[in-house]
């Protein structure tokens, strides 16, 4: 773990991640160059923490935290992450993955949208601290 928090930061939400992989709710992948951590991606696999996600989208898996080190963005990094992501989940049974995404986070909104996913109809998720657009894609395509 020390590599990834002295590379992307966040030693809590990497615990929280690691603790839940550990316990079987997700899984953390990790993209590697020469021995440095240069993204990420977490598949949660358990229920929604929001409400409306857990009422349409039931038993879809999400991604959470995709995140490349700024000097590797725009080198196929994060293209690579979600395809390693929607691969595995595939191979779990799922048909279809989900994401939320800072509706003025444009450049990745752009990455999503090239790899194929999808805004969903409802309006986008409020929480505490937080506003998102959930985007979701078929994985049968």
């Amino acid at each position: 773990m020390a590599e990834l928090v002295g590379v992307l930061g966040d030693a809590e939400m990497f615990a929280d991640q690691l603790r839940r992989q550990a316990e079987g709710l997700g899984q953390l992948l990790v993209a590697w160059v020469g021995g440095l951590a240069v993204g990420v991606v977490y598949l949660r696999w358990e229920p929604a923490d929001e409400p409306e996600i857990r009422r349409h989208l039931h038993a879809v898996p999400l991604l959470r935290h995709l995140e490349v080190h700024p000097e590797w963005r725009k080198r196929g990094v994060g293209s690579r992450l979600l395809r390693e992501a929607e691969a595995r989940l595939a191979g779990r049974g799922f048909r279809r993955v989900a994401l939320g995404v800072a509706p003025d986070n444009f450049p990745a909104i752009s990455l999503y949208r090239k790899q194929g996913y999808e805004k969903w109809p409802q309006p986008d998720v409020k929480t505490a601290i937080d506003e998102f657009s959930v985007m979701v894609k078929d994985l049968r395509r």
